[in-house]
C-alpha cells in the first residue's frame, strides 16, 4: 500500500493538482484560438463562394465553434493530464530528497494554478535546495569514507594484535606442552602411573587451549582476508584415514561408536590438504562432543552436481540436535546456541564457523540438517579439482659468546644448530636432537646464526622466523646467498604460519610449533639416511633447477641437469638416470610429451619420475600420472623435503 501523500496513480497530490491546473489553462486558450481561427478562415471561405443563402456560412461557423470549442475544452484536459504524467516523475524524485521543512515555502503546496513567475520561483528554489542536499551528500560520503578508512585500521590493528598475542600465548605454550611430555616419559621409566596421568591432563589442557588460539588466528585471518589456497594432490582415502587417526576414533569420547564408509569411487582431489584436514577434523570433533553414548558416522563419496564433480563428506550423529530456530546462528563466529552461563557445552563456537568459512574460500560449502532430540547430519562438499578456486628493524650488535652454547653428543655424527630466542624451546630442541644421536649448537642471535653455521659447518640448522634484529626469513635468504653454506638443510621451526613466505625465502620445511620428537625425527631422519643415485633434473628455469639440484643432493644423489625436453630425453637415453625430476612447462617439448617419450622406451619406461611444475594441471591429466606411478608436486607449494623424501621412497 503507498503511503498517504500519495493519490491513486503514486503522484503527490498536491503537486499533481497545480501542474495540471497550470497546464489546463494555456492549453485551453490554445486550442480555442486554433478552434476560432479555423472557423473564421472558413465562414469566410463559405461567403465568399456565394451560397444560396447569405446565413448559411454564419450559422455553420457558429455550430462549428461551439463544438470546437467544448472539443478544445476536453482535448486540453486529456492532453495536460498526458503531458503532466510523463514529466512529473523526475520532478518527484528530486523534490523526494527534500526534507518536510523544505517544502514549505514552495507555490505548489497550494494545489492551484501557477503563475509564470510562480513556477520560475520554485525552480529557483527547488535548484538552491538540490545545491544544499549535493553538499550534504559530498560531506556524508566523506565521513563514510573517514569512517570505512578507520576501520579498516582497526581492522589491520585487531590482526596484528591477535598474530602478536598468538605469538606470545603460544611460546609459553610450547614450553609447557614440550616438558609435559619429557617429565610423561622420565614418570613412565619411572613407572609412576599417577603422576603420568596428571600430566595427560596437563597436555590435554595445554593443547585445548592451543587449539582456541590457532581458531581465533584463522579466523582473524580469514576477516582480514589474508587466507590463501593451495592447490595440491590430495589423496582423500589417505587423509580420511589420517584425520580419523588423529580425532580419538580408537576410543571415541562420551561412550560413543564410530564407523566410517569411504566409497570405492572416491580417489584423488585437488585443493588445500591442511584446510580440508582442520575442517574434517573440526566435523568429527563437533559430532563427538554434542552426542552421548550414541553413533558419529563418516561418509565420503564422490558427487555429481551442476555438471561439476565434486566430493561429500558426511558427518551424521544421534546426538542433541539442532532446533530450527538455530540453525542460522549455527555457522555463525562466537556464537553459543544455549548462552547461559549455565550451559552444558562449553566452547568458543568457532569451531563450525571456521568450516563453513574455509569450504566457501575453496569453492564448496558446509551444510546442516537438524532435528532436536534426534541428532545432525553436516555435509561438506568441496569441488574435485577442475573448478576455479583460486619489518624492517635495525640490525643489533653483533653477538656476544654468551649467546651460543655447544652440546656435545658422545659418539654423535652430526651437529645440529638450533636458531631460537626462546631458551625453553631450545632447551626442548637440545634434549630431543641428544636423544637422536646430535651434537647441538644453539644461539638465540641471527647474526650469530650465520657465523656459526660458517665455523661449524652442521647438519641441519633448526631456525625460528621470529628473532629479534633480522627475522628468520632474512636468515635464511643470507644463507641461501653464500655458496659455503647455502646447502645446509634448513628447517623453519616457528609460531608464525606463514607457510607460503618460509618457502619462498628457501626453507627446507616448515614446522609449526609446538612441534613433537617425533615430527622432529621424520623431518631429520629423510636427511640423515643418506640415498645413494642419480637424478636427472629437466628443468628449463635456473632458479627452480638449482633449488631442485641442492634439495636433491642435501639427501645424497648426484644430479645432472637438462635446460629442456629433448636434451633431457637425450641425456637419459646416453646413461640411464635413477630417477628423473621433470617440469612441464618447457620450450620445444613439453612435460607431457617427455613423459610420452619415455612411456615408449623400453630401457627408460620403469625409471621413477616426479613432476614438479606450476603448472594448474587438471583432474584427469593428475589421474594420469598417478595411474603410470608418477608424482606431482605443485612448484611454491611443496617443500624441497616433500620432493627428497619421495626421490628416496621411489628409488629404494
Amino acid at each position: 500500500m503507498k503511503p498517504a501523500i500519495f493519490d491513486e496513480d503514486g503522484h503527490r497530490p498536491l503537486l499533481y493538482q497545480a501542474a495540471r491546473r497550470s497546464l489546463h489553462l494555456p492549453l485551453t486558450i490554445a486550442l480555442l484560438a486554433a478552434v476560432a481561427v479555423a472557423v473564421l478562415t472558413g465562414t469566410i471561405a463559405g461567403m465568399i463562394a456565394e451560397p444560396a443563402t447569405r446565413l448559411w456560412p454564419a450559422a455553420a461557423a457558429l455550430t462549428a465553434l461551439a463544438c470546437g470549442g467544448i472539443a478544445a475544452a476536453v482535448a486540453a484536459r486529456v492532453v495536460a493530464r498526458a503531458i503532466v504524467r510523463a514529466t512529473i516523475t523526475p520532478l518527484e524524485l528530486l523534490i523526494g530528497q527534500l526534507e518536510p521543512e523544505d517544502l514549505a515555502a514552495f507555490h505548489w503546496q497550494s494545489g492551484e494554478a501557477l503563475s509564470r513567475s510562480q513556477i520560475a520561483t520554485d525552480t529557483k528554489l527547488l535548484k538552491r535546495r538540490i545545491r544544499e542536499i549535493g553538499r550534504r551528500a559530498r560531506e556524508t560520503i566523506g565521513e563514510l569514507e573517514q569512517a570505512r578508512e578507520q576501520a579498516n585500521q582497526q581492522n589491520i590493528a585487531k590482526s596484528q594484535f591477535l598474530a602478536a598475542m598468538s605469538h606470545e600465548l603460544r611460546t609459553p605454550l610450547n614450553a609447557i606442552l614440550g616438558y609435559a611430555m619429557l617429565l610423561h616419559e622420565d614418570a613412565a621409566d619411572a613407572g609412576s602411573t599417577a603422576t603420568m596421568a596428571d600430566l595427560d591432563r596437563i597436555q590435554h589442557a595445554g593443547r585445548t587451549l592451543l587449539a582456541l588460539i590457532n581458531d581465533i588466528l584463522d579466523l582473524s585471518k580469514i576477516e582480514a582476508g589474508r587466507t590463501t589456497v593451495s592447490r595440491v594432490v590430495i589423496d582423500v582415502k589417505a587423509l580420511v584415514a589420517s584425520v580419523v587417526a588423529t580425532a580419538g576414533t580408537d576410543a571415541p569420547p562420551n561412550g560413543n561408536r564410530f564407523s566410517m564408509t569411504v566409497d570405492d569411487g572416491v580417489g584423488i582431489m585437488i585443493g588445500d590438504v591442511d584446510k580440508v584436514r582442520q575442517c574434517l577434523s573440526n566435523l568429527i570433533s563437533n559430532a563427538f562432543k554434542f552426542t552421548r553414548d550414541g553413533e558419529v558416522e563418516l561418509t565420503v563419496a564422490p558427487v555429481e552436481r551442476d555438471h561439476q564433480s565434486w566430493i561429500g563428506f558426511t558427518v551424521r550423529d544421534t546426538g542433541i540436535g539442532i532446533a530450527p530456530q538455530h540453525l542460522d546462528r549455527l555457522f555463525e563466529a562466537f556464537q553459543q546456541l544455549d548462552g547461559s552461563p549455565a550451559r552444558q557445552f562449553g566452547g568458543t563456537g568457532l569451531g563450525l564457523a571456521i568450516v563453513r568459512r574455509l569450504a566457501r574460500i575453496m569453492g564448496g560449502d558446509c551444510t546442516v540438517d537438524s532435528v532436536a532430540g534426534q541428532g545432525s547430519t553436516f555435509r561438506l562438499l568441496l569441488p574435485m579439482g577442475d573448478a576455479v578456486m583460486r619489518r624492517d628493524l635495525p640490525d643489533l650488535p653483533d653477538a656476544v659468546a654468551e649467546d651460543s652454547r655447544f652440546v656435545e653428543t658422545p659418539c654423535a655424527e652430526h651437529t645440529a644448530l638450533v636458531v631460537d630466542d626462546d631458551p625453553a624451546a631450545i632447551d626442548l630442541m637440545q634434549r630431543w636432537l641428544s636423544r637422536m644421536g646430535y651434537s647441538v649448537l644453539s644461539t638465540n642471535s641471527a647474526d650469530a646464526a650465520l657465523d656459526l653455521a660458517r665455523l661449524h659447518m652442521p647438519d641441519f640448522i633448526l631456525l625460528d622466523a621470529l628473532l629479534p634484529g633480522r627475522t628468520g626469513y632474512d636468515v635464511l635468504q643470507e644463507l641461501r646467498r653464500d655458496p659455503r653454506i647455502g646447502h645446509i638443510p634448513t628447517i623453519l621451526v616457528t609460531i608464525d604460519d606463514d607457510r607460503a613466505r618460509g618457502l619462498r625465502s628457501g626453507a627446507t620445511d616448515y614446522l609449526r610449533k609446538p612441534v613433537t620428537e617425533t615430527q622432529l625425527r621424520d623431518v631429520l631422519d629423510v636427511y640423515r639416511l643418506r640415498a645413494s643415485g642419480e637424478v636427472l633434473v629437466i628443468d628449463d628455469d635456473d632458479d627452480a633447477a638449482d633449488l631442485l639440484t641442492r634439495c636433491v643432493a642435501q639427501v645424497g644423489f648426484s644430479t645432472r641437469r637438462a635446460i629442456n625436453g629433448v636434451q633431457g630425453l637425450t641425456m637419459a637415453a646416453d646413461i640411464r638416470p635413477d630417477a628423473i625430476v621433470l617440469d612441464l612447462a618447457m620450450p620445444a617439448m613439453n612435460g607431457f610429451e617427455v613423459i610420452d617419450r619415455l612411456a615408449r622406451d623400453d630401457a627408460l619406461r620403469d625409471v621413477p619420475l616426479i613432476v614438479v611444475s606450476g603448472c594448474d594441471i587438471t583432474l584427469d591429466e593428475h589421474r594420469g600420472l598417478a595411474a603410470a606411478g608418477h608424482r606431482f608436486f605443485p612448484k611454491a607449494a611443496s617443500t624441497p623435503r616433500e620432493i627428497a623424501q619421495a626421490l628416496k621412497e621411489l628409488v629404494a
